[in-house]
């Protein structure tokens, strides 16, 4: 696995600074360790045997009873066998690293499980021997046989199917939208032989969408500045947050000297304790408000004139007030309700006498008020307790 990135080291003439800083690195043999208490790490150990009836349940399957049909008493290990099972072991050992066990890491132990499933004494070669179906008997017993193990297989085939099938789907859609807004940004705004500094690993694709390289050694601090991940393919990680005990003095001295144009830090790693880097933010860059990111904040410097975009605002359509039934019906307007007088509050008038009803004009006196006259007057009940 560190091959290519050898040779990448090699072919810039920097072989000292990867053996050095890259295979010997502290922060990257820390990592290397995983989980400190050894319940965890037991733990951890049986999440990564878990991952091969998650992730490679087909070859993991056929490589199993491969090894059954193939090892009897009395047969002993060959120069290729010793070979494979060497390979398939350090393979582990290498998804093994830190502990974690992620899908991604499952792909070099592939090689190794197919050799295996494709041994001589292994199922599938067995069904295109000649001796298998020769006789009529013994025919139709390894067709049986043929048919149970393709029952066998058949749940690991459909749900490593199914697999492939999320991650295409997944693969569809972009999982970055704001790391690319963020870098049509910075483009927008900067020229191509211009820095920029990202903090935490959202904010990684930015560098790409941006086309702009890091202004640091550092182009990641997770793990550098930062406490490690300790999530596998089962179980969430803790909040990573910012180690006091990182060299983080050098990374500040490279900022004030390299002056990155755009520092973008994601939310996803903690960098409320660096008071440091918040010291650089006050003094040397503004916020970019109004620019909505969610889950970064975007910092320019504040001798730079950046054109953010304008907010898309939408216009909310007005609500039309329907007319009610009664009003349709009778095709008029809905009579208003009348207010109701009550004595207490009505004030006497000449003429008048004040009663539970309201006002109501005395015997033998006209109504001059233009109120109606109840015929019947219900008396008022009795407050009940």
């Amino acid at each position: 696995g560190f091959a290519p990135i050898m040779i990448w080291y090699l072919s810039q003439g920097a072989l000292g600074t990867f053996v050095s800083s890259y295979f010997f690195s502290e922060s990257g043999w820390k990592y290397v360790q995983g989980a400190s208490s050894l319940k965890d790490q037991i733990l951890r150990v049986g999440d990564g045997l878990l991952g091969f009836t998650e992730y490679l349940a087909t070859p993991t399957l056929l490589a199993t009873v491969a090894i059954v049909c193939a090892v009897r008493a009395g047969t002993c290990w060959t120069a290729r066998g010793l070979f494979i099972a060497g390979h398939l072991g350090l393979s582990f050992v290498g998804a093994a690293l830190g502990l974690r066990f992620f899908k991604g890491y499952y792909l070099q132990l592939l090689p190794a499980l197919v050799w295996i499933a494709a041994h001589p004494g292994g199922l599938i070669t067995q069904w295109f021997s000649k001796n298998l179906w020769s006789a009529p008997k013994v025919g139709l017993r390894s067709a049986a046989l043929v048919f149970g193990a393709l029952l066998l297989i058949s749940p690991a085939a459909i749900h490593d199917g199914m697999q492939v099938d999320k991650i295409r789907k997944r693969r569809t859609a972009a999982r970055d939208p704001v790391a690319q807004k963020i870098g049509k940004l910075i483009k927008e705004n900067t020229r191509r032989d211009e820095r920029i500094w990202v903090w935490g690993r959202w904010a990684w694709p930015v560098y790409f969408h941006s086309d702009r390289l890091a202004a640091t050694h550092f182009p990641k601090s997770l793990g550098v500045f930062t406490t490690n991940l300790t999530n596998t393919w089962r179980r969430p990680t803790k909040n990573t947050a910012f180690d006091p005990k990182s060299p983080w003095k050098t990374l500040i001295k490279q900022l004030k000297k390299d002056k990155p144009s755009f520092l973008i830090l994601s939310h996803n790693e903690s960098y409320r304790k660096f008071k440091a880097l918040q010291r650089i933010l006050r003094k040397d860059y503004r916020a970019a408000r109004g620019f909505k990111t969610r889950g970064f904040s975007v910092y320019f410097r504040k001798e730079m004139t950046v054109k953010l975009p304008k907010p898309a605002f939408k216009r909310l359509k007005k609500k039309r007030r329907r007319p009610s039934k009664r009003g349709k019906k009778l095709n008029r307007p809905v009579p208003k309700k009348q207010p109701r007088f009550e004595g207490k509050k009505s004030k006497k008038l000449p003429g008048t006498e004040l009663g539970p009803q309201g006002i109501r004009p005395r015997k033998g006196i006209p109504n001059t008020q233009g109120t109606a006259i109840p015929k019947k007057v219900r008396p008022m009940s009795k407050p009940t307790r």
